[in-house]
């Protein structure tokens, strides 16, 4: 500081998008500018495609029957054939408790989407409670699914209705239960829950 202030005046000239500094009495060019901002074209650029390899969703079942998809070994084409690959869907992309047709994108691109995708894993984690637990009285899983599937549900007609999977987790609940009613008015049964839960506090 003492040095500029015996040379002279520091001067300092800056610019919106550049900045430069000279010195007085100093012979040459002044020091190389540098670009501080980005010059706006107006052009724009399209949405790039997301990460990852997308496929299309298959409309029947997964894997195909062999009338379907011949694979394994082909004596007439004397090779072994592979299932086709093209037609798997992510884990994101499968219907789930709360998203009927899954997700668009990977649910941890948003906070939105990452916090209901954990709402569905607490579903997960609950389905699997009670079927854990109904294995250890004695049932198989086949045994869960044709006693579950017994019971049927009346839904709110001015509510979105239940997916599938919500649907099947409300049935293996009612079986864990024991209730002998196979037809269930959701809306009576949550009451009747809730207040068995305060008598309970």
């Amino acid at each position: 500081r003492r040095a500029a202030l015996a040379a002279g005046t520091l001067l300092v000239v800056t610019g919106l998008g550049s900045a430069s500094f000279t010195l007085p009495g100093c012979r040459g060019a002044p020091l190389p500018r540098t670009r501080l901002a980005a010059e706006v074209t107006g052009r724009t650029r399209p949405a790039q495609k997301p990460p990852g390899i997308w496929f299309a969703k298959p409309e029947g079942t997964w894997p195909p029957s062999p009338d379907e998809f011949k694979y394994g070994w082909n004596s007439e084409l004397g090779k072994w054939q592979d299932l086709p690959n093209d037609m798997i869907l992510k884990w994101w992309q499968k219907p789930g408790y709360l998203t009927p047709n899954g997700y668009k994108r990977p649910p941890m691109w948003s906070k939105k989407t990452y916090a209901l995708a954990l709402e569905e894993m607490k579903y997960g984690y609950i389905e699997a409670m009670y079927v854990q637990d109904l294995k250890r009285r004695g049932m198989t899983i086949e045994q869960i699914r044709a006693k579950a599937s017994v019971y049927e549900f009346i839904e709110n007609p001015s509510r979105q209705p239940m997916t599938d999977k919500m649907r099947f987790l409300l049935q293996v609940k009612m079986l864990h239960k024991g209730k002998e009613e196979e037809l269930i008015d959701i809306e009576e049964e949550s009451k009747r829950e809730y207040e068995e839960y305060l008598a309970r506090r």
